[in-house]
């Protein structure tokens, strides 16, 4: 079975968030659905990306390591919280509309 949230494609599995309302402040992390965590393992997932949509940053993390976060609960059910700096950051994905090409 595949993660509820996000997307599975070969062995990354990408979420899409939003930076003001899903990022963790205190401590500075993101957290992911632990049966989705485990979901992703079972399906052979090597790569957890959490995009931001708000900033275009894409956060890298190899699956083992997210394996190894802390679980919480805050109210959201089960969480593993990853902190930030576990994370690769990739290049910023451009979250502004296409406008090459077109003419005033």
């Amino acid at each position: 079975m595949k993660p509820k949230h996000g997307k599975v494609l070969g062995d990354v599995w990408t979420k899409e968030v939003q930076r003001s309302i899903h990022m963790l402040r205190q401590p500075p992390a993101w957290c992911v659905d632990h049966k989705d965590l485990l979901s992703a393992w079972r399906c052979g997932v090597k790569t957890l990306r959490i995009h931001d949509t708000e900033s275009g940053q894409i956060y890298s993390i190899p699956l083992s390591q997210a394996l190894e976060g802390q679980i919480i609960d805050r109210g959201h059910g089960r969480q593993v919280l990853l902190p930030l700096q576990w994370f690769q950051r990739e290049a910023s994905v451009s979250t502004a509309p296409d406008t090459q090409g077109e003419r005033s």
